[in-house]
């Protein structure tokens, strides 16, 4: 046995001290852990990428890394360059057909010119970073588009988020503006937050709602009961943030807990 003096724990700020401190006393918050200095001393700012005029709400890099692209409430794309310098210079500024607060840009897959955008007034678009006028629309819906994802080795097929559905969208077909491409999927009428496939198989991808449940959804049951259903194939829990149904039998995630 090791003798332990709790005087001294209770007043040590070294990080690995407080987290030995967390395993001996319940109810300990874990805000002291969470902002703990050791996190950041060693973080350096080396430079600010400044060109947008609103919040920043999407960034996403390009497959190789030397190309990082940005959404902002100003309704802009931006394009930095990091090829020749690690503190990045910008390469375009591209307008886009959106209407409200950009959330999420993303590059086509092997297509480094190619950036597909999302937003909070339910649009969809395309732009063209070697042609500043090439704006299109491909989806204008209602509710927010928060995020999209395409599919692990397809420079086509992109699924996107939007409150209560998904669109999953083909850039071979021609553009559209309605809602013949939308998806339902079953959230417990929960506004959809995060998707992402799964990078080993084109078929599963996982959503994240405004509730505390991860759906693992797979493309393969579309269509199995309604043409345009998906079906949830696993849920996960994370049970410290279920404060309502006690009974729910879905699948628990023991190892995932949140106390602050």
């Amino acid at each position: 046995f090791v003798k332990i003096n709790i005087k001294m724990l209770k007043n040590n700020n070294n990080l690995l001290t407080i987290i030995e401190e967390r395993k001996l006393f319940s109810g300990y918050e874990n805000k002291k852990i969470k902002y703990h200095e050791s996190w950041f001393e060693k973080i350096n700012l080396f430079g600010l990428l400044e060109q947008h005029t609103g919040c920043v709400n999407g960034i996403r890099w390009n497959s190789s890394g030397n190309l990082l692209a940005s959404g902002s409430d100003d309704l802009k794309v931006c394009i930095w360059d990091f090829s020749s310098s690690f503190m990045g210079k910008l390469s375009a500024t591209l307008s886009t057909k959106h209407l409200g607060n950009i959330f999420d840009t993303v590059f086509r897959p092997n297509y480094d010119n190619i950036i597909v955008s999302c937003g909070c007034d339910g649009r969809v678009g395309l732009v063209d970073c070697n042609s500043p006028n090439s704006a299109k629309l491909i989806f204008d819906g209602q509710g927010v588009v928060s995020k999209i994802d395409f599919q692990p080795n397809d420079t086509n097929v992109f699924l996107a988020s939007f409150s209560d559905g998904l669109i999953l969208y083909d850039l071979r077909q021609n553009i559209i503006q309605n809602g013949t491409n939308t998806l339902s999927v079953s959230c417990s009428n929960q506004s959809i937050t995060g998707l992402e496939f799964a990078p080993n198989n084109p078929s599963i991808f996982a959503l994240g709602a405004d509730d505390p449940i991860l759906r693992i959804c797979d493309l393969r049951t579309l269509g199995k009961k309604r043409s345009q259903d998906l079906s949830v194939v696993e849920r996960f829990i994370i049970p410290n943030l279920i404060h309502q149904d006690r009974s729910n039998k879905e699948l628990t995630l023991k190892s995932v807990t949140r106390r602050d």
